[in-house]
């Protein structure tokens, strides 16, 4: 579309293009808001939906429809004239901004939509509106070239608006994964400060003024700071060594409200003096939570030692949550009998699968747990869940090792006995042969009334089938699904559920919609 430059346009000209710049804007701002109520009221109404509704909205849809909407009002009514498509641009990108805030409030205030869930439209919402505001600015810039203006752009309000398109701009690209993931420190807090200076100058830099918008946006920004400085406590943390790979890591029971959903994450970040006027600036990381709601003494979760964030004891934490991280819905005991569920976790993934397997288990669905570990050592933490029925894949060594038997004792040492480490990759089934003498094998302090082993009765049920050697998950699901044919499963009734490092949950994904499956995936890549 080939734009008109009118470089003389008469009052009543812009008196009128002023009209239909604040008409479309509204018209786009009560869209949003149409879309935030249509998406609750989907979520409410989730048990009573069709299935067919009830697949969760693919964000390729959700941001083609956002942008396609954005470009259908940034060009209605403009008779192509360049200036009414330059303002609208800028316009429409303003009032955009209530909604971009809105999509990243922990907890989120859309009933049963875990913040998680949104997040990644906030994400792509936030590139889309950065492109539209690039654009607004080359557009005026060549405009004030065209026109021999140059010298405008050192206007105070101009001079803001290219503050703020430099702040946008600077906010995508510290967001994108290879940094945020090397960077996350610097990315929080230049990104959590950026989005206080955005409402500043984008409301000082537009005309007519957009008091409106911006004071929703503000109002977002402070209600969000007070009620996480409100809800936040300080926090001691105790760390136990499980393997090279794996730490177990408690706190306190009593930190958390008498019931939190199965999946639920907190968030924790370090605080070297305990006041919280520095504290909204501290990066924090979300940390899944392996125990349930009804355990008395202490919050369990498993964490990677290599990770960028390594819990010590001798520091505080603050605390924030617990934030659901699936929708009460997956636990909906009305649900089809006939659902099945696959969960495949790696290493500290099963923190997050643990509570989720036992609660889907409690209301009768068909929960197959795979879990794949790098040390035998690990699996002290299936005693530790109570989990049973659990297929595990050890892919470091090909066996187990004789000084893991006194470390893991419901292994039976003749069974052992057959799988060295010069053995073949091969299978133990465990829970027919139990060892009877039960010693000390506990990495957590007895006095604090966290053993490792549970009743020893639960130990006689439980079936772990244990492979050594590394899981190829496209087979596994392959072997899945075919196992379901012969029981007569549709793919429409069964859920994927991942969790682990992101290749591992990429790749679950990936094969999960090849196959029509509801995918779930929670990524641990920080």
């Amino acid at each position: 579309m080939m734009l008109t430059l009118n470089k003389d346009p008469t009052r009543e000209f812009k008196t009128h293009r002023t009209i239909l710049i604040e008409k479309y804007g509204n018209i786009w701002f009560i869209s949003l808001v149409v879309g935030c109520l249509l998406l609750a009221l989907r979520a409410v109404a989730y048990p009573f939906i069709p299935k067919v509704l009830r697949r969760p909205i693919p964000l390729w849809l959700s941001v083609g429809i956002c942008s396609m909407l954005f470009v259908i009002y940034a060009f209605s009514e403009t008779s192509s004239d360049y200036i009414s498509v330059t303002k609208r641009l800028g316009r429409l990108a303003a009032y955009s901004m209530p909604f971009m805030y809105f999509l990243v409030l922990k907890p989120s205030v859309v009933p049963q939509t875990p913040y998680l869930s949104i997040l990644p439209m906030h994400i792509w919402f936030g590139r889309i509106l950065t492109i539209f505001t690039i654009v607004h600015g080359a557009l005026y810039l060549n405009y004030y070239i065209q026109v021999g203006a140059i010298y405008k752009l050192l206007k105070i309000a101009n001079l803001l608006g290219i503050v703020s398109c430099l702040l946008f701009i600077l906010s995508v690209v510290l967001s994108l994964p290879f940094i945020r993931k090397r960077m996350y420190e610097y990315f929080y807090r230049f990104h959590y400060s950026f989005s206080w200076l955005i409402i500043a100058t984008v409301a000082l830099h537009s005309r007519p003024r957009i008091w409106v918008m911006m004071g929703i946006c503000l109002l977002i920004m402070v209600g969000q700071t007070v009620i996480r400085a409100y809800n936040a406590q300080l926090c001691k943390v105790k760390v136990d060594v499980i393997s090279e790979f794996l730490h177990l890591v408690t706190i306190r029971r009593e930190l958390l409200p008498a019931y939190f959903p199965p999946g639920s994450h907190v968030r924790l970040s370090p605080s070297a003096s305990g006041s919280k006027f520095w504290w909204f600036l501290a990066a924090s990381h979300p940390y899944s939570i392996a125990s349930s709601y009804l355990d008395d003494s202490f919050v369990r979760f498993f964490v990677k030692p290599s990770g960028k964030f390594q819990l010590q004891e001798n520091i505080d934490y603050w605390l924030t949550g617990p934030y659901a991280s699936l929708s009460e819905n997956y636990f909906n005991s009305t649900q089809s009998a006939s659902r099945r569920v696959l969960i495949i976790a790696g290493g500290v993934g099963l923190s997050f699968a643990a509570p989720i397997v036992t609660a889907l288990r409690k209301y009768n669905h068909v929960v197959e747990l795979v879990w794949s570990v790098r040390s035998s050592s690990d699996l002290k933490l299936l005693r530790l869940c109570k989990l049973q029925d659990v297929n595990v894949y050890v892919s470091k060594g090909k066996g187990l090792r004789e000084q893991d038997v006194e470390s893991y004792p419901m292994f039976d040492r003749d069974v052992l006995e057959h799988y060295s480490e010069d053995s073949e990759p091969s299978k133990i089934l465990v829970g027919s042969s139990i060892n009877e003498d039960r010693e000390e094998a506990e990495s957590v302090s007895e006095k604090e009334g966290m053993s490792l082993f549970s009743n020893p009765d639960y130990m006689a049920e439980d079936r772990i089938n244990i492979t050594f050697g590394r899981m190829d998950v496209a087979q596994y699901i392959d072997d899945y699904v075919t196992k379901l044919k012969q029981e007569n499963i549709g793919k429409k009734d069964i859920w994927l559920i991942s969790c682990g490092n992101p290749t591992m949950v990429s790749e679950c994904s990936k094969i999960g919609r090849k196959y029509g499956f509801t995918i779930h995936a929670e990524s641990y890549d920080i």
